[in-house]
């Protein structure tokens, strides 16, 4: 006798989820919405993914790069595509099907290409599912002291991009105007005589949680202007965290850093990107691999 996963779901149902022979949740929604709807539902719930399995009305690549990034114990699908079966072989994942497909009609199947890693894919959903914590940067010819050429361009929500800046004088006017316009502008060494926890957040479990989720909580007891260039860096990430930035902007965050400290500043930042997808911009002198690059200063 076969598992309940692999049963139609009932009329109406899209997508079901079991754990064991017990179905724990359904919906009704259309398109990837079922699937973001289940990573809630994962998280809130505490469940460990590789308990469950689930049996989805149809999949292209989009759907199936979800359940494999959410780790799905097992997964049926009714209606699937070639190229959703190629990504769960090239993970080492067997699902079971009741039809194939040579493509279903998304636009998410072209857009999902073998370079891609499943947690760029993640993002690329969310923002494309209007689903990140980021707002959108409009800058229009924005004139800069001593650049002759205005500056134009345009970050939606939850995206990252460096804006390529050489110089010193106008990575600090750019800082300045960023900040008048009420954005958060992280950088800037801290003054002495605060605690790195407090500076975080007043209220204390939420400055835990920053500073563990930054890799920062050693640090939490120490004066924050006596810390290093590359403790500074860090502890800045966790203050955007703690106050929840929708949108910051990073001045030169890798400069004088040594490449341990540069490893680990990026594989921290783009943890949150991943994570909570606010929109960053890096104000930087050179190219950042894997992030767009929304334009240069100079």
């Amino acid at each position: 006798m076969k598992e309940g996963y692999r049963y139609p779901n009932p009329h109406g149902i899209t997508l079901s989820v079991w754990q064991g022979e017990s179905m724990i949740w359904k919906s009704k929604g259309h398109w990837l919405l079922p699937l973001f709807e289940l990573e809630s539902f994962i998280k809130d719930r505490h469940l460990d993914p590789a308990t469950l399995s689930i049996h989805d009305t149809i999949q292209g690549k989009a759907a199936a790069a979800l359940c494999l990034y959410l780790s799905i114990g097992n997964v049926s699908v009714d209606l699937i595509s070639d190229g959703a079966l190629s990504l769960y072989r090239t993970y080492g994942k067997n699902v079971s099907y009741l039809e194939k497909t040579e493509r279903i009609k998304c636009v998410t199947e072209s857009m999902i290409t073998n370079d891609l890693s499943l947690q760029e894919i993640h993002a690329m959903l969310r923002q494309k599912a209007g689903l990140t914590g980021g707002k959108e940067l409009d800058v229009h010819d924005l004139s800069i002291p001593g650049y002759p050429v205005p500056l134009s361009f345009h970050l939606g929500k939850g995206e990252r991009a460096t804006l390529i800046c050489p110089d010193k004088a106008e990575r600090t006017w750019l800082a300045v105007y960023f900040a008048s316009l009420g954005i958060m502008v992280t950088g800037d060494a801290f003054d002495k005589g605060q605690s790195v926890s407090s500076l975080v957040s007043p209220i204390r479990e939420e400055a835990e949680l920053a500073l563990r989720r930054t890799g920062c909580f050693d640090l939490a007891n120490h004066d924050a202007g006596e810390l290093t260039h590359g403790q500074t860096r860090l502890v800045w990430l966790a203050v955007a965290l703690a106050s929840r930035a929708s949108l910051f902007v990073v001045n030169n965050p890798l400069q004088g850093l040594s490449r341990d400290e540069t490893d680990r500043y990026l594989s921290v930042i783009e943890s949150l990107f991943f994570s909570d997808m606010p929109t960053i911009l890096m104000l930087s002198e050179t190219p950042i691999a894997g992030w767009k690059t929304c334009g240069e200063s100079g």
